[in-house]
């Protein structure tokens, strides 16, 4: 109860002084304040000063000139809300048309140093895998032919077939002997005469 009664108590005695906070006069000396600022050059004070005349007597014309001083100050996020505020609740201005017009310049280079200064993912890499190299691999060294089982299978199945035919040759092949009184005459003679006798 003792900070209810005590906040109303504070309430009572701020309010004069709120009150006189937005009076007329007040906006108009933070308005000439503020042109005073926007004619030396000193943008970004000019237009703190407007948006406080605005606070105290929220005229069109001082949020108009607040975006104004702080896009050519090159506070250009206060600018865009400065004139997103004043496309919302003044879109029967005057100047109506070249607030969007300036708040459409703004975003795009906003979005353009945005980009700008996001950072790029990092490039792709590229992993080339190359073959494993492989050293062909050569064929086993050929046997020479003398070294070959069946070479010599045929040799050794050969000469005993020489052996075996030679063997029966000289067991069967023996000619009966002739026995001739007849003497040699050579090659040529003529046997036809000779007599020969056979036991």
């Amino acid at each position: 109860m003792k900070t209810f009664v005590s906040c109303l108590l504070v309430g009572v005695l701020l309010w004069p002084a709120a009150a006189r906070a937005r009076s007329p006069e007040g906006a108009r000396i933070h308005a000439r304040r503020g042109t005073a600022l926007y004619s030396a050059g000193k943008y970004l004070d000019a237009s703190a000063e407007f948006e406080t005349a605005y606070e105290e007597r929220p005229d069109a014309g001082l949020l108009f000139n607040a975006a104004q001083a702080a896009r050519l100050g090159g506070d250009l996020r206060k600018a865009q809300t400065l004139y997103s505020s004043y496309v919302s609740f003044h879109p029967d201005s005057s100047n109506i048309t070249e607030a969007r017009a300036q708040l459409e310049k703004i975003e795009a280079k906003l979005k353009a140093d945005d980009d700008a200064h996001r950072p790029q993912p990092p490039p792709q890499t590229i992993v080339v895998s190359n073959p494993p190299v492989t050293t062909p691999v050569a064929p086993p060294p050929r046997k020479p032919v003398y070294k070959r089982w069946w070479l010599w299978t045929a040799v050794v199945g050969g000469a005993a077939v020489v052996g075996a035919g030679v063997a029966v040759g000289l067991i069967y092949g023996r000619p009966t002997p002739v026995w001739s009184n007849v003497p040699d005459l050579g090659p040529g003679a003529k046997t036809s005469a000779l007599v020969q006798l056979r036991y």
